[in-house]
Formats: C-alpha cells, sequence, structure tokens
C-alpha cells in the first residue's frame, strides 16, 4: 500500500500492527504515528492488546496521523529506479515445489533471474507502479500454483 501511495505522492502517515511492524515503519518514516497492538514473540505467535483497549489506541493514532499530514509532517514513500528486489523462499517444505513451478512459468520472461540453489528469485522494476504490477502478477501464480499443489 505504502509503494502504491508513493507512486502518487500520498503520505504515509500511520500504522497499526505488531511491534515489529511499527519498528520497520519507523525506519523508514521516523515521523510516522505508529500504534502497536500486539507483542510479536514468534513469526506465527503474538500475545494481542483487548479490542475496547485496541480500538482507542488505533483511533487516536488515526487523528494523531491526520494532524501530522495537515502540518506537511508525512512524506510519501520513494524509491530510487529500477527497483531491484530479491525474494527468498524460507519454506522448507513448500519451497521446492513452488519455486520451480515458478521458475517454469516465468523461465520466458528475461526481467527474472532464478538462484534455484539457494531459492531466491530477483527482479528489477521500473518504477514503484510497475513493482506492484508484478507482485499481482506474482500473487496469481503463485495461487495458481497452491491449487495445483492441493490436487
Amino acid at each position: 500500500t505504502g509503494i502504491f501511495a508513493g507512486h502518487y505522492d500520498i503520505p504515509i502517515a500511520f500504522i497499526g500492527g505488531d511491534d515489529f511492524a511499527i519498528q520497520e515503519a519507523k525506519e523508514l518514516f521516523p515521523d510516522i504515528v505508529g500504534i502497536a497492538v500486539k507483542k510479536s514473540y514468534a513469526r506465527d505467535c503474538a500475545l494481542s492488546l483487548p479490542i475496547s483497549e485496541t480500538s482507542e489506541l488505533l483511533r487516536e493514532g488515526a487523528c494523531n496521523a491526520t494532524k501530522a499530514v495537515l502540518a506537511g509532517k508525512s512524506k510519501a514513500l520513494k524509491f530510487n529506479q529500477p527497483l531491484k528486489t530479491e525474494i527468498c523462499f524460507y519454506n522448507i517444505g513448500a519451497k521446492k515445489s513452488v519455486f520451480k513451478h515458478l521458475e517454469t512459468i516465468l523461465s520466458f520472461d528475461k526481467r527474472f533471474e532464478f538462484d534455484s540453489k539457494n531459492y531466491i528469485f530477483k527482479f528489477e522494476a521500473t518504477s514503484q507502479k510497475n513493482i506492484l504490477e508484478i507482485f499481482n502478477l506474482l500473487t496469481v501464480i503463485l495461487g495458481g500454483i497452491a491449487w495445483l499443489e492441493d490436487e
């Protein structure tokens, strides 16, 4: 969302999520209003705040973010072009199969580079909008691969 917004010069002012998401966002946007609504302990384990507390914190954070935008303190996410992207497949069980299918399907397109030894997939995008187009393409392809894997 931030990449797409940045393409159209829309500032990023607010993020709600776990403590690690807030930390990552603040590295890109030191002035972003970040509200941690859960504490992460592992990739798939977190302790969430009660919904009543979460709602109030998010509402307050959104108000503060709006004030920051109106004061001109928020910036759009912009990257130097071209955008070099690297995706590493980490799930040991599925990565070989998914990676191999992806490599087979996209082998005709010279924009994509595959490192089969390390299960790394690389590509360059010409703009922030282009990287989103590529991610959308990958989402459709990976959805199809998941469907194949389920059969």
